[in-house]
């Protein structure tokens, strides 16, 4: 039971991250085309417009956009899991006594769970990289 609640905790962390990604990544082709209102706020007149004084900040993909934040607060709740989740294969792996089952699990649960932490962590940076970029 216990090794199919870890594979679950992967897939599940896997799935969101592959989710956030393909999130982060769309906005990125998108905004490779031009903004019609950078047009009409140029000409005269426009300038008044709540759109035009915007600030020019995408607010879905922008350094402090939605997706940023999305991307930031998963990050956090997915290493706090990730804490909770290697503690618990350790402490799994420290009270095994020697029941070789016990012990593998808490090995896996740690192990998953760090694995998790890098694919969370390397989303993240792409996320980044990707909104800064554009």
């Amino acid at each position: 039971m216990h090794a199919f609640k870890q594979k679950l905790a992967v897939l599940f962390i896997g799935a969101f991250s592959a989710l956030l990604l393909a999130g982060g990544l769309a906005p990125a082709a998108a905004s490779a085309q031009t903004d019609p209102f950078k047009d009409i706020c140029a000409q005269g007149g426009a300038s008044s417009s709540s759109v035009c004084h915007a600030s020019g900040a995408n607010n879905l993909s922008g350094s402090n956009g939605i997706i940023v934040k999305v991307a930031n607060v998963f990050a956090f709740v997915t290493g706090v899991a990730a804490v909770f989740v290697i503690m618990i294969g350790g402490f799994m792996y420290i009270t095994a006594n020697g029941d070789a089952g016990k012990a593998s699990s808490g090995k896996n649960a740690v192990l998953f769970a760090c694995i998790g932490l890098v694919v969370v962590v390397v989303g993240r940076a792409i996320i980044g990289f990707v909104v800064t970029k554009t």
